[in-house]
């Protein structure tokens, strides 16, 4: 699958975390038990990203997901987000994300070509 263009590193609250891009929805998660499209590793400092397999995923669906995990990133990393948003913390993170990836892709921050 062709990366080009996407991170491979990135840097959370001071974090360095390893990007690793897979094929496989299953690889995706650590435990290999669940079919998803990202995971954070707080242990390994590690992001599994799924790109697609026989078909590359849209641009646009890759960078939600990083930028889905690096939210985990900075709630994990912060106490108080932590505590604020509880049981709603997956919620949060998926709308923010999909919010953040259409403002950035909007004003031209992103190129997704």
């Amino acid at each position: 699958m062709n990366i080009k263009g996407l991170p491979k590193t990135l840097n959370i609250c001071g974090f360095k975390y390893k990007i690793e891009y897979t094929t496989d929805t299953i690889k995706t998660d650590i435990f290999k038990r669940d079919s998803i499209y990202g995971q954070i590793d707080y242990v390994t400092r590690t992001m599994r990203i799924y790109i697609g397999d026989k078909k590359q995923l849209q641009k646009t669906e890759i960078i939600n997901t990083i930028l889905h995990e690096m939210i985990h990133g900075i709630t994990t990393q912060n106490p108080l987000l932590e505590k604020m948003l509880g049981k709603d913390e997956e919620l949060f993170t998926s709308t923010f994300a999909l919010l953040l990836t259409d403002t950035l892709i909007r004003n031209n921050l992103i190129n997704i070509k």
